[in-house]
């Protein structure tokens, strides 16, 4: 049970990082729609943190995966700043 639990957070914070970072996505959301979109991101990655704080192992690749994700919305942003800037 506890697996499933686990995927369900995986999948959903992946679902959520590839809306933050998928421009056609997520230049069509409000600036409160991506707040929201982090913030439920977030909590994907502290309810993983806490599995894998439990000893379950199988929490710990998800949480990896995720927070190597986390890292791209920093040059995805950094990206689109430089691309405006370029444009105008």
């Amino acid at each position: 049970m506890l697996t499933r639990h686990i995927l369900v957070l995986y999948t959903s914070g992946t679902v959520l990082a590839v809306t933050i970072l998928t421009p056609s996505f997520n230049e069509a959301l409000y600036d409160e729609q991506k707040e929201r979109l982090y913030a439920g991101w977030k909590v994907c990655i502290e309810s993983l943190r806490r599995y894998y704080n439990l000893g379950i192992r199988f929490a710990s690749k998800c949480l990896y995966n995720l927070q190597r994700m986390e890292s791209r919305f920093a040059e995805n942003l950094e990206n689109r700043r430089t691309s405006k800037f370029i444009s105008q």
